[in-house]
């Protein structure tokens, strides 16, 4: 298996999981969106292609999920976020420790900012408090989920291609 259907099988199941468990680590009633933070992760490892491809890909599972209210601004955003936190993880963050959490939040704030943009929410306050405690959240848990998604992909990346007997 490779690193290209690894990433749509976790992309599934992370958007699969994303509602109920996100709601579950929920802290003061804010909750991290599980899903933006894995593709800005894959972003951050594998590159910005990657990540605009695996936000597309989610984008698309959860619009499934939440029915066609905003659909182009969902997907718009969440590529917006993988392509984003691909250039930021290779230009700008490459030698820093910290480098998870700092994309995680700027992608965050430029997903939100984007789908913002597309499809406004009517009390600009409350969705500006909202979005900068959420992109807090998401950074702090990209600090796992990046290292989590790196062992994966690096895991896969070392697999010896299979021998076939014949031919």
């Amino acid at each position: 298996m490779g690193a290209r259907s690894v990433l749509v099988l976790l992309s599934v199941v992370v958007c699969s999981w994303n509602a109920g468990l996100g709601r579950a680590l929920s802290i003061g009633g804010v909750c991290p969106d599980l899903a933006l933070t894995f593709i800005i992760c894959a972003g951050v490892i594998a590159g910005p292609e990657t990540g605009a491809a695996t936000g597309l890909l989610c984008g698309v599972i959860q619009a499934g999920q939440l029915g066609s209210e905003g659909l182009g601004a969902l997907l718009v955003s969440r590529m917006v976020a993988g392509l984003g936190a691909g250039y930021l993880g290779a230009r700008v963050f490459s030698a820093n420790a910290i480098a998870p959490l700092l994309c995680a939040a700027v992608a965050t704030l430029m997903a939100e900012a984007a789908y913002f943009l597309m499809a406004p929410y009517p009390l600009f306050r409350a969705w500006l408090q909202g979005v900068l405690q959420e992109a807090l959240y998401n950074g702090v848990a990209a600090l796992a989920m990046h290292r989590a998604l790196a062992w994966v992909l690096k895991r896969v990346r070392s697999e010896p291609a299979p021998h076939f007997i014949g031919r």
